[in-house]
């Protein structure tokens, strides 16, 4: 294959987070979308077309797309990325201006295999980043915490026990 792609599903677009190879050549640019609707990669993933699309010219489902003459598409190979609760990230793909009659079902299964490694590293990046801005949360609420008994500490020590200002902030309907 001239060029290969990780295209991440968002706001219905596929945007190409890596690119490597001739990827120019198919105007595949890093952090450019092209429109889902238009796609080798969601008919792929919707089971419209099978992971392996040999010769473009001549394949129904592909061969009258936009992408496929825009691109000069001969051949697609392309697998989901898939996280651990079902989600699909993207896609991890290949593409060719000529048709590959030598595509198979094993450049399918390393190609899955990548796929879960990277959906993999995705997931643990992601949570990684969850717990980063949960740590952040964590802290102002400790800092709005400390504020409020800083308050309370106050009321007591001006004489006025406090009661008022539980009352003013916390009063029960």
């Amino acid at each position: 294959m001239e060029a290969g792609y990780v295209a991440e599903f968002k706001d219905g677009e596929q945007v190409y987070r890596e690119v490597a190879g001739d990827a120019d050549s198919f105007e595949v640019l890093e952090d450019e979308g092209y429109d889902l609707e238009g796609s080798y990669c969601q008919r792929m993933v919707m089971g419209e077309i099978p992971n392996v699309v040999s010769d473009s010219a001549s394949t129904e489902q592909v061969r009258d797309l936009a992408i496929t003459k825009l691109s000069d598409i001969g051949a697609y190979i392309g697998v989901p990325i898939t996280f651990s609760d079902g989600r699909v990230y993207g896609t991890l793909c290949g593409l060719s201006h000529s048709a590959r009659d030598d595509l198979s079902d094993r450049d399918v299964l390393v190609l899955k295999a990548v796929a879960r490694l990277m959906a993999s590293e995705l997931e643990r990046e992601a949570v990684g980043e969850a717990k980063r801005k949960l740590e952040g949360r964590v802290g102002e609420l400790e800092a709005e915490l400390e504020e409020v008994k800083e308050a309370l500490q106050a009321s007591e020590t001006s004489g006025s026990g406090g009661g008022e200002f539980i009352d003013a902030r916390w009063r029960p309907d």
